[in-house]
């Protein structure tokens, strides 16, 4: 199921960068460079750092294969920040 919501976000990162937004004076902006550069400096990092399997990943290259409480936790974190920009 994991792997299914991963899917997902991915989908919607790629869709977020062909979504119009709206500009500072109410106008509706299209540009794609321009939604891109928007997307990137508000909202990417935390999709990125939600949707990639950061805690697969810690897991693999800690010993024993499960990463640190901490860890999991702060991951866990970063995907209820997702949630809630839905």
């Amino acid at each position: 199921s994991d792997i299914i919501i991963d899917s997902i976000f991915g989908l919607d990162i790629i869709v977020s960068f062909d979504t119009a937004i709206i500009g500072d004076e109410d106008e509706l902006i299209t540009d794609r460079s321009l939604i891109a550069r928007d997307y990137l400096t508000h909202w990417f990092v935390i999709d990125f750092l939600s949707t990639v399997p950061i805690d697969k990943m810690v897991s693999a290259f800690t010993k024993g294969g499960s990463g640190s409480g901490s860890d999991v936790k702060l991951i866990r974190i970063l995907r209820l920040a997702r949630l809630m920009k839905l």
